[in-house]
């Protein structure tokens, strides 16, 4: 089976539960969309901490550059460098933020 398998579907899910009910803007906020590139579904939580959410619905990696972007946070396929945020395949990501979010 997948469970305590690190990497795994049900752990990953598990994973990805747990930081939404311990995170209130994900739990309780506001979305605000994001306008982005085909095949990104990005989006602003917002709340006292708001949370940038990002997905990639392909199946090749993807390279945003992110405007407002703090640091990553939970359970993540991304890696950032600065305002540029890398996504895996079908990758996906949580951020805070510093102001507005922007996506070029």
């Amino acid at each position: 089976g997948q469970v305590g398998q690190v990497g795994s579907v049900l752990e990953t899910y598990r994973a990805i539960i747990a930081f939404r009910q311990s995170t209130p803007a994900l739990r309780l906020g506001r979305t605000r969309f994001v306008d982005g590139p085909d095949r990104v579904l990005a989006f602003v939580r917002e709340g006292e901490v708001p949370v940038f959410c990002v997905f990639n619905l392909s199946s090749a990696p993807l390279e945003l550059r992110v405007g407002g972007l703090a640091e990553l946070i939970g359970p993540h396929k991304a890696t950032q460098d600065g305002q540029t945020l890398r996504l895996g395949p079908n990758g996906y990501a949580w951020a805070k933020t510093m102001g507005e979010v922007t996506i070029t």
